[in-house]
């Protein structure tokens, strides 16, 4: 089972699409407002939220620093990503490590709550997360999800998702293709607990 969210910088939205929950939303990088939410009777899990009222702790995920692994699956959904840009004409993302920093720090609070979210307790919101781990933004999106394959097939087939979407629900297509972005951070979490792949994808362009 695959379940995504994406968030962007400049308006709220949320869609669902087949079994997966999926929302969409941006904001400048100084904003405070949150996506809006809705819940899809076909899904586990539920869609990105803020503040994720629901969610409690289910312990520490496992693996707190980045494994050669994980690097290297990050690595491939960062060379598949820039690839799908240049089939559009865009220029490629460069990896920032500020941006990762921020993106593992998001997945292992994901996957201590087991709850896909923009924002959980305890988080800021992910404009304001990107500032904190040292990326200065003028602006900011965010792609999450999560896989039950642990694989660089498992997190290539969410980035295939995310690019495939068709409108009018396809946020995360919207920020793998925006010609705002200059940097990405991906990270991928392997997460034996929740026996799941974590991935957060944050694109942003500095100030």
């Amino acid at each position: 089972m695959i379940h995504i969210a994406t968030r962007r910088s400049q308006a709220a939205a949320v869609a669902m699409v087949a079994a997966i929950a999926l929302a969409s939303a941006s904001q400048p990088a100084n904003a405070t407002a949150a996506p809006r939410s809705a819940a899809a009777p076909w899904s586990a899990v539920a869609p990105a939220s803020t503040g994720a009222p629901w969610a409690t702790p289910m312990g520490t995920p496992t693996g707190t620093s980045l494994t050669t692994q994980e690097t290297a699956i990050a690595n491939a959904v960062l060379n598949l990503l820039n690839s799908e840009r240049k089939s559009a004409g865009l220029a490629p993302l460069r990896m920032n490590a500020s941006l990762v920093r921020g993106a593992h720090a998001h997945d292992l609070t994901m996957a201590k709550y087991n709850t896909l979210s923009h924002q959980l307790p305890g988080e800021a919101v992910f404009s304001t997360r990107i500032t904190s781990a040292g990326y200065r933004c003028s602006s900011a999106g965010e792609n999450v999800g999560w896989n039950g394959d642990r694989s660089q097939n498992g997190a290539i087939a969410l980035e295939k998702m995310m690019f495939n979407e068709t409108a009018p629900n396809n946020g995360h297509r919207l920020n793998i293709l925006s010609r705002t972005f200059k940097d990405v951070g991906i990270d991928i979490l392997l997460d034996s607990r929740t026996g799941k792949l974590w991935m957060t994808q944050d694109l942003a362009s500095p100030r």
